[in-house]
């Protein structure tokens, strides 16, 4: 069975379909502690903004979406290339 199927039974995990936006909040310094993202996860039609989490590290949309959006010190080295 695939570990992300398994994931799914739990209530708290949805996969993400795509990242619309980000913003920083609080005191406007660019970490990831004030990083916001604006993500739609499966089953929801629209996008919410979702405070940074340590989930989103490996997860290759959010990866990809920081890196088109340049910002690179977000990024894992694996997803760098």
């Amino acid at each position: 069975m695939d570990p992300k199927d398994i994931a799914k039974v739990d209530d708290e995990y949805l996969e993400v379909l795509e990242v619309t936006d980000h913003k920083f909040i609080g005191n406007g310094k660019h970490i990831k502690d004030n990083l916001e993202l604006k993500i739609r996860f499966e089953n929801d039609r629209h996008s919410e903004w979702n405070a940074w989490s340590k989930d989103y590290n490996h997860v290759p949309i959010i990866q990809q979406y920081l890196k088109s959006k340049g910002l690179n010190k977000f990024i894992l080295p694996q997803y760098r290339k």
